[in-house]
């Protein structure tokens, strides 16, 4: 109840969306068998990029973002604690991008952000055409309608 109060309040007041790490905790504590099983709303999504953080400033943070080419101004990135369990730490929004050099502004935070800290950011999602999945299944699905329409004719 107590996590639910809190994650409407910081909602509502514009905060990070995602649970600061009080809530993380609150999340994983033991049921009642002794298990330890975290809450699906306090996971960042499994295919985020990791980036090292090389300095930072007041408001700003840099890093380096080399063989990454879909990284645009404006994206959100989440700062977390690995050595926490990748407890969140603050939520920065993306100013520039220069080549492999990468500026964001630190938007909320929990805590001083350092460069002992990573970076999470989810690439953006892939135009349904130019996923593989679909040039595949409307090849599969051409020849097998192709072969069953040949076979009715006949």
């Amino acid at each position: 109840m107590r996590a639910l109060a809190t994650t409407m309040i910081l909602v509502a007041t514009g905060a990070c969306h995602r649970p600061t790490s009080a809530l993380v905790a609150d999340a994983i504590a033991p049921k009642a068998d002794g298990s330890l099983t975290p809450d699906k709303r306090t996971r960042i999504p499994r295919d985020a990029s990791r980036f090292d953080i090389s300095t930072v400033t007041d408001s700003s943070v840099h890093f380096q973002a080399h063989e990454v080419d879909w990284l645009r101004a404006g994206m959100i990135a989440y700062v977390v604690d690995p050595m926490r369990r990748d407890a969140l730490l603050a939520k920065i929004r993306i100013s520039e991008v220069h080549a492999a050099s990468v500026t964001g502004i630190i938007t909320s935070q929990v805590t001083r952000v350092t460069t002992d800290h990573v970076l999470l950011l989810s690439p953006p999602p892939t135009a349904w055409w130019k996923s593989r999945h679909f040039w595949w299944g409307a090849l599969v699905g051409g020849a097998v309608g192709g072969g069953i329409g040949a076979s009715i004719k006949h």
